[in-house]
């Protein structure tokens, strides 16, 4: 061990002279001092910085408790004569890195390389841990660690924030209390309050004693409420309209094919039916994409307002909408709704300073009649739809029925 500063605080001057003489002989590379008391001491450690501080037990002008009070980050080694073990661990428990006992041979000279090294490993372990505890109780993410019963040993600050405990209520208790977890992966966990938390969890082992098959498991939660959120968000966006908040096509076409299969068990039938506000580019071009995205806004409102749970309305693009009817018994049903849906647009739109009368063209499909798929009863009612706009619109069309134009005007 080379370039260790080292700082003796001896008043023997024997003590002192067996150090002398152990340095030289055994060619220890020491670059040292050697104080005969704490007074001297002081001068030494307000001019120069020493890696260890090798002190007696017994000086003339104080203790090594002394000297303990005022170096903090200095490792500090008291020697002490045989019977002084117990002033010792004192002092060890006070701060002290370690003791040599003296004999009279002075055989305790060749501890002091192997004192000094592990002093100085201990402090560098100290460091670490300091560090690793300050990275730990200050990481984004929740740190728990449990024992080998499962409880709850040692929990960071991020855990307490997230949580919502405070350390006494949990240290101690069941991780059960906040939810089975694995090794990895997305869970849900509960708060204090009951609350659910969904967090990303890595699951680790530590080994504490090998011997006695010990070992403790690392616990860390990251709290992924945002992205779940965001996920979410996303999720609605890309199967909703913006602007009225109705499914979009791609989510309606997955209801669609879902009541197509609780039809065919049930033996009943689905309807399609897709309309068409006549002549809404006139309203966005006389009075402004505003009162246009208004007007669909509230076309969204008033056509919801009449069906079942079950049923499904949504917007599919511009001013075109399509409602699902689910597990009708027969194509009256459908007619029924419609009707209800053109009596609705009787009612004028009122905004502001306008107030609009509006109507509707309608396409209706049956499901199974005119088609065994979302697609083409999608596009069959828009087919009968366009249909009935040729001929005036605020009507309705059905698909197979539009050969012999079976026509009702409204």
């Amino acid at each position: 061990m080379g370039n260790v500063k080292v700082l003796l605080i001896q008043d023997s001057k024997d003590d002192r002279m067996a150090f002398k003489r152990f340095i030289k002989v055994e060619n220890i590379p020491y670059d040292y001092d050697i104080a005969k008391s704490l007074s001297e001491a002081n001068k030494f450690l307000r001019t120069k910085k020493f890696d260890i501080i090798i002190i007696d037990h017994v000086l003339r002008d104080g203790t090594p408790f002394d000297i303990l009070n005022v170096i903090i980050n200095t490792p500090i080694i008291v020697s002490t004569e045989a019977g002084g073990e117990e002033a010792a661990v004192k002092l060890m428990r006070a701060g002290a890195y370690g003791y040599l006992i003296k004999d009279k041979e002075r055989h305790y000279l060749k501890v002091i390389p192997i004192a000094i090294e592990n002093a100085l490993k201990r402090k560098e372990y100290k460091k670490r841990l300091k560090l690793l505890s300050h990275v730990v109780m200050n990481v984004n993410d929740s740190i728990y660690v449990t024992d080998m019963n499962d409880n709850i040993v040692f929990i960071n600050k991020v855990f307490l924030e997230t949580y919502g405990y405070e350390e006494e209520e949990i240290i101690g208790q069941k991780s059960i209390i906040l939810g089975e977890v694995g090794w990895k992966g997305e869970y849900i966990q509960k708060r204090k309050n009951g609350s659910e938390l969904p967090v990303m969890i890595t699951k680790s082992t530590v080994v504490l004693e090998e011997k006695e098959n010990e070992y403790a498991f690392v616990i860390v939660a990251r709290d992924i409420k945002e992205r779940k959120t965001m996920e979410e968000t996303i999720s609605l966006m890309a199967r909703h309209d913006a602007l009225t908040g109705l499914p979009n096509q791609l989510l309606f076409n997955d209801h669609l094919r879902i009541a197509m299969s609780q039809a065919d068990r049930s033996r009943k039938k689905v309807a399609v039916i897709m309309l068409d506000l006549d002549d809404f580019k006139s309203v966005n071009s006389k009075l402004g994409h505003n009162v246009g995205d208004l007007l669909l806004q509230a076309v969204a409102k008033r056509l919801k307002t009449f069906l079942r749970k079950s049923d499904t309305v949504a917007r599919i693009g511009g001013d075109e909408f399509v409602i699902m009817l689910s597990e009708i018994t027969r194509e009256a049903d459908a007619s029924n709704i419609t009707k209800k849906v053109l009596d609705t647009f009787k009612k004028q739109f009122i905004f502001d300073d306008y107030t609009l009368n509006i109507t509707a063209s309608i396409g209706i499909t049956i499901y199974p009649t005119d088609g065994n798929n979302a697609d083409t009863l999608v596009r069959n009612a828009d087919i009968a739809m366009n249909n009935a706009k040729k001929i005036g619109g605020n009507t309705y069309y059905y698909f197979h029925t539009m050969k012999n134009i079976d026509r009702m005007v409204l």
